[in-house]
This record gives C-alpha cells, sequence and structure tokens, in this order.
C-alpha cells in the first residue's frame, strides 16, 4: 500500500463526508414538515446543521487516525532509514570504472578509520586489497592514479568508491583533509598496502 494511495482513499472519504453533508442538510431545508418562517424551525435546522458538522467531525479525525496508522505501518513494514537518511553512495564500481570483485566467503569485518591529512601532505602511493569508501568530512581532498590518467576533487560532503588494487593517493593543498573511510574486509586484511 503506498503513501500516494492512502492520501487519495481520504480525500475520497472527505469528498464524501462533504456530499452526505449537503445531502442531509438539503433534506432537512428542503423537507416538507418544517415551516421555515419560525424561529423556532429555523434554530432546529441550525441545530442538525451542527450535529452533521460533528459527525463529520468525528469521521475525519477517524479517517485520519487510520491514515497515520496505516502510514506508521507502512514505514515499519520498509526500510525505516528511507524516512530518515539519504543515500551518498551506492555503487558497484570504484571511482576509475572498474567493477568491484566478490566480497571473500570468510568471516566478514568491518572498519571504519577517520583521516586527518595535513595541509600541502601527499599520501604515499597505496592500494587497497578491500572494498572501501571514504567520506570527506572537511577540506579538499585530490585523488589520482599513479599513471596520472584520473584525478577527481573531493570537497567536504562528497563520498568516494575507492579503487581496489590500483595504485593511487590521495594529497591536500592550502587545507587540511578529515575524511571517514569505511572498509568491508575480513580479520588480518590490511585496509591499505604501500605500493613498491
Amino acid at each position: 500500500m503506498s503513501i500516494s494511495w492512502m492520501f487519495y482513499f481520504i480525500l475520497a472519504q472527505l469528498n464524501s463526508i462533504q456530499r452526505k453533508k449537503r445531502s442531509r442538510s438539503s433534506i432537512f431545508l428542503n423537507n416538507k414538515f418544517f415551516d421555515f418562517n419560525t424561529n423556532a424551525e429555523i434554530i432546529s435546522r441550525i441545530s442538525v446543521r451542527g450535529v452533521l458538522m460533528i459527525k463529520g467531525s468525528i469521521r475525519l479525525f477517524f479517517l485520519l487516525s487510520i491514515s497515520l496508522f496505516l502510514t506508521m505501518t507502512y514505514a515499519a513494514n520498509h526500510n525505516p532509514e528511507n524516512t530518515f537518511s539519504k543515500v551518498l553512495l551506492q555503487s558497484d564500481h570504484s571511482w576509475d570504472g572498474t567493477k568491484y570483485p566478490a566480497y571473500p566467503t570468510s568471516q566478514p569485518e568491518i572498519t571504519v578509520v577517520k583521516i586527518h591529512i595535513p595541509a600541502h601532505t601527499a599520501l604515499p602511493w597505496h592500494t587497497h586489497p578491500i572494498i572501501n569508501a571514504a567520506y570527506v568530512l572537511s577540506g579538499t581532498l585530490y585523488v589520482e592514479t599513479k599513471d596520472g590518467s584520473l584525478h577527481r576533487t573531493l570537497k567536504s560532503g562528497d563520498v568516494l568508491a575507492e579503487m581496489v588494487n590500483k595504485v593511487h593517493r590521495g594529497y591536500t593543498t592550502d587545507q587540511p583533509v578529515d575524511l571517514i573511510v569505511f572498509y568491508a574486509g575480513t580479520p588480518g586484511t590490511p585496509t591499505a598496502v604501500v605500493a613498491k
């Protein structure tokens, strides 16, 4: 059940309530038993409209309660993170376009590392034997391949799907960089290896 379907249902019910209010009011207004020239009958007509409005309000409250319940049920049965999160990166390949290898079949191990790179610093040429992704917290990071064929510039808030088993490095210029790197490996596997 989609959210848009629920809102369509509520709007249809509200239209139905409005039509019923008009038809009931018109029945009482056009009822031949009432003489609309006396004050008592005008008060009766106003009272009937008030009762219809209260009934309509109760129905509206009931429909909104059901809508809220259905929305919460829908959210609970689906990915709850979709309500509060934004996908920053979802990729099956690294930033050079190479498809990622299959995950190892042994016990997985997740490693999350916060890295601070001072201004005017170049990291050594290195490779990553495992799939990983970097999120830049602050600063500007420049990444390049050793053969010089690819360069990327990453600013605060950018995400990079890192290369696996390809020589590259990152460097800074006038400002330091803070980043978080997420590694999906196995126990004992290094997160990076200095290239020879």
